[in-house]
């Protein structure tokens, strides 16, 4: 397998990847080392006007509450 570099893409940290971006698709496994990757630190990380879409299996009140507050 190719390195990431040697595609001309460079790996970041899951912070850098929310601050980054104006879409964010979640299509993760509900496991213990996803359980609330996306959580209010890094809700408020995200770019104003960005966007998350979530088509994990799992749970999504997290962000319901965050939206609604």
């Amino acid at each position: 397998m190719p390195s990431v570099e040697c595609l001309g893409e460079q790996l970041v940290t899951t912070d850098d990847l929310v601050g980054r971006n104006d879409f964010i698709i979640m299509a993760t496994v509900l496991v213990p080392e996803t359980m609330h990757i996306i959580n209010k630190y890094r809700l408020a990380l995200m770019k104003p006007n960005a966007v998350i879409i979530n088509v994990s299996r799992g749970s999504e009140c997290a962000y319901v509450i965050y939206i609604q507050k």
